[in-house]
């Protein structure tokens, strides 16, 4: 999950001076304005303790990130003479040249480069700001740098391609959509995000290769929709049950800005595609029961190596599978770069007993821009069942 290329880059000019002394305060005069990329660094200031390095990606947002580190003295045979600083309560501000205030002092959140700091602000128009970033670690003195920058006009570009790489590991987008199991919380305005799995199912003297799909779109802030059957042709199934096409309408009252944590309500319609109440004929029929449900769903992530999503829904109408709730969650470890360690769990609690999967699988991601591939085997743990295992490759990939 990255966020993807911005619909207008402005053109700037950026002026800093480059020392190993701190500058806290007052900011480098700034020439003309003239063209650069969209990604920008900023500059670097140093104390005697703190090494702070700034860039900003300039769009239909401005985002500024920090780099910041301590001197290590002796330097570490492992980490050189500097090592990153994960634990400070960093802020970003910025103010035009002229002393009015543009976005006042904003708490950075972690992105995914340990000792890295953000904060995502309103597109910034033309003009010469002063950016300024203030630091305080628990222990230790605080430290403080200013910036400065100058923006032209805007020129188009590109509008729609696959989620940059620049942007994928910060928020939520530094961890991947789990495996076969539903978010806790909707994606963003705007990110469209498909999971096409292929299947190998066992079951018993059954067996069977399978296709499941799996797309989400965020519709506005904190709005989304789902749409999933992880059983297109049922082959291998262990039971004629009816297996369908879910769509859920998820809405999120209760998450931050970076879809990192948060609660969610949903409701969900599940179409019987196919099982014994389907003639061979006719894979959709209007007058076949369907299932209505609702259910309640999270998200926590912590910093951007861990996300645990989770989903809880009843269905009181279900009127041709005896289900009458279902669960699922997903936890994922990002322990380097784009890889993703997985561990899902997944049931119905069925009038007959519960039937219940685990699912451990391993997903990575493609370069810093492509899609990401996983591989994963999910097996039944409880008598009662669908299957009793499943091989699975999928393709992830995100677009906005």
């Amino acid at each position: 999950m990255s966020s993807g290329p911005r619909a207008t880059v402005l053109l700037v000019w950026l002026a800093a001076t480059f020392s190993s002394v701190a500058q806290a305060h007052g900011a480098a005069p700034m020439p003309d304005a003239t063209t650069a990329p969209a990604e920008l660094v900023l500059g670097e200031r140093a104390d005697s303790v703190f090494h702070a390095v700034a860039t900003a990606q300039l769009g239909d947002e401005t985002e500024v990130e920090v780099q910041l580190t301590r001197h290590l003295e002796p330097a570490d045979p492992l980490l050189g003479d500097e090592a990153p600083v994960a634990d400070a309560a960093v802020t970003i501000s910025i103010d035009s040249a002229a002393g009015a205030v543009f976005a006042g002092p904003t708490t950075a959140h972690l992105e995914g480069e340990a000792g890295r700091y953000g904060v995502h602000f309103p597109r910034l128009p033309a003009g010469s700001y002063v950016i300024r970033v203030e630091t305080q670690r628990p222990e230790g003195p605080p430290f403080a740098a200013t910036f400065a920058l100058a923006l032209a006009a805007a020129a188009a570009i590109p509008s729609s391609a696959p989620m940059s790489g620049e942007h994928e590991m910060t928020g939520h987008h530094a961890m991947a959509h789990p495996f076969l199991s539903h978010m806790g919380i909707p994606d963003g305005p705007g990110e469209i995000s498909t999971r096409i799995t292929g299947i190998r199912r066992d079951s018993g003297a059954v067996a069977g290769n399978d296709v499941g799909v799996h797309i989400e779109a965020g519709i506005i802030e904190g709005l989304g929709l789902h749409l999933r059957n992880d059983a297109i042709t049922g082959d291998g199934m262990a039971d004629d049950e009816d297996h369908g096409t879910e769509l859920m309408v998820m809405y999120a009252p209760l998450k931050d800005a970076e879809n990192t944590m948060g609660l969610s309500i949903f409701g969900e319609v599940a179409v019987p595609t196919r099982g014994k109440n389907l003639p061979p004929q006719a894979p959709f029929v209007a007058t076949l029961p369907v299932n209505f449900g609702v259910g309640v769903g999270g998200r926590y992530m912590w910093s951007t190596y861990l996300l645990v999503d989770a989903i809880v829904h009843v269905a009181p109408t279900d009127l041709y599978d005896g289900v009458m709730a279902e669960y699922e969650g997903s936890l994922q470890v990002r322990p380097v770069g784009r890889l993703f360690l997985m561990l899902e769990t997944s049931g119905e609690v069925m009038s007959e007993g519960i039937e219940n999967n685990v699912l451990p699988a391993v997903k990575l991601g493609l370069g810093k821009t492509g899609p990401i591939i996983g591989v994963g085997v999910s097996f039944a743990t409880t008598v009662a069942r669908h299957y009793d295992r499943q091989l699975l490759v999928q393709l992830d990939w995100a677009f906005e």
